[in-house]
C-alpha cells in the first residue's frame, strides 16, 4: 500500500488493466496499476467500477486528475479527466481478425504493417513531440481509417478504431505517457 501511494502521489500518469485470477481457491480478478516507476497488484472480486474507486481511493464523483491509460473495457470510463487508450490493446483487435480467404489476410497483414510503422512514428513522437510530426501522424492516420480494403471486417473494425480517436492519441498532448 505505501508503495502504492509514494508511486501515485509522484505519477505523471498510470495504466492499469486485470486479468481473471485464482485466489484462495476463488475466481477473483488481479488488477495492476503502474507506470514506468511502480507496479502494484490488487486482487478483489471484481472488476467493477466501484471496486476501481476504491483501489484509487475516490469517492463518488471523484475522478483521477492525471492521465489513465486503459484498454477499452467499461469499467474504466470515467476514472480519470484524461481518459487514454493503450495503442497495444487497439492493435490487438487486429490481430484477432482471422480472414479465411488468403487475399484478405494479405490485406490484413499489409494493413497491420503500416499500423506498426504509425506506432513506431508515435513512439517517435514521445521522443521528439513537435507539431510537424503531430500533423503527420494524425494525417496518415486518417489515410490509413479512411482507405477502401474491400475488406469488410477491417472496415468495421476501423470504425470502432476512429471512435477511439481522441482517447488514442491523447498522447500528442501528454507525450510522456
Amino acid at each position: 500500500q505505501a508503495i502504492f501511494e509514494a508511486g501515485m502521489k509522484h505519477a505523471k500518469f498510470i495504466q492499469t488493466d486485470e486479468t481473471g485470477a485464482r485466489h484462495q481457491g476463488k475466481n477473483q480478478y488481479a488488477h495492476v496499476i503502474c507506470n514506468p516507476y511502480f507496479t502494484c497488484y490488487f486482487i478483489r472480486p471484481d472488476k467493477k467500477r466501484d471496486t476501481l474507486k476504491a483501489i484509487f481511493g475516490l469517492g463518488k464523483n471523484e475522478r483521477l486528475s492525471i492521465p489513465l491509460i486503459t484498454d477499452d473495457a467499461k469499467q474504466y470510463y470515467n476514472l480519470s479527466m484524461i481518459c487514454c487508450l493503450c495503442w497495444i490493446h487497439e492493435i490487438r483487435h487486429y490481430k484477432k481478425l482471422n480472414p479465411y480467404l488468403g487475399y484478405y489476410k494479405q490485406i490484413l497483414d499489409l494493413f497491420l504493417r503500416e499500423l506498426f510503422e504509425l506506432y513506431q512514428i508515435i513512439q517517435l513522437f514521445k521522443i521528439y513531440p513537435n507539431y510537424i510530426l503531430k500533423e503527420y501522424i494524425l494525417s496518415r492516420f486518417e489515410a490509413l481509417i479512411f482507405k477502401s480494403y474491400g475488406y469488410n471486417e477491417l472496415e468495421l473494425r476501423l470504425t470502432a478504431t476512429w471512435g477511439n480517436r481522441d482517447r488514442l492519441f491523447q498522447v500528442l498532448d501528454y507525450p510522456y505517457i
